[in-house]
């Protein structure tokens, strides 16, 4: 509502603005504006959250700002996949998407991420970036996050983050990932194919 549009213009104006005159476009090719909207829809808290056609304006405003002050900046708002369908509703009807590239927060214990083609949406040729890649396990597990990096590379996703904090403590979060099917998923390669591409590919940089 009006509210919502005030509260983003606020923002966009007292936060985003000044953020984005120093960001320096070297070395940021991505701003992910809203974490996980999908927490204030009504979807996740039917009853009290706001419709995804506020938030997606929402969005769009400060998108827009970040546009006018670094031309060619990427805006994406990081979501799990099973969501997308609310924040890129304007896709289906042939309209405009909110953000620049797709942006996924999974959590699995194989290091699987989605097909593009098996998205809830048809995303025709938007970048994909992972925007979190963890895991379900307690302090974290080195061959999954390797696995993230091998299935990403090999899905030509643009970009691919993994969320292991410092000192081993890691994210413990729940995930409704697994409502888009099993077959949707890539398999776990080998740790040995794991590690020679990791090794090919810092090796070339």
């Amino acid at each position: 509502g009006a509210s919502a549009a005030a509260a983003a213009a606020r923002f966009s104006d007292r936060v985003v603005a000044p953020v984005a005159r120093i960001l320096d476009p070297g070395l940021a090719f991505a701003v992910e504006v809203f974490n996980e909207p999908e927490s204030l829809s009504r979807e996740v808290h039917p009853g009290r959250g706001l419709g995804w056609e506020s938030i997606v304006r929402s969005i769009r405003t400060v998108r827009g700002v970040l546009h006018d002050l670094v031309p060619g900046i990427q805006v994406t708002s990081g979501c799990q996949a099973v969501f997308l369908p609310g924040l890129l509703a304007d896709l289906a009807t042939g309209g405009a998407s909110p953000v620049d590239a797709v942006d996924i927060h999974v959590y699995r214990n194989d290091g699987g991420l989605p097909y593009r083609s098996d998205l809830p949406v048809d995303i025709g040729d938007m970048p994909v970036i992972v925007g979190e890649a963890g895991s379900h396990e307690a302090g974290g597990n080195a061959e999954v996050m390797e696995t993230y990096l091998y299935n990403a590379r090999g899905l030509e996703y643009s970009a691919c983050f993994l969320w292991k904090l410092a000192g081993g403590d890691h994210l413990v979060t729940r995930s409704r990932d697994d409502s888009l099917g099993r077959d949707s998923f890539t398999r776990t390669p080998s740790g040995d194919a794991v590690r020679r591409l990791l090794h090919d590919h810092w090796r070339d940089r």
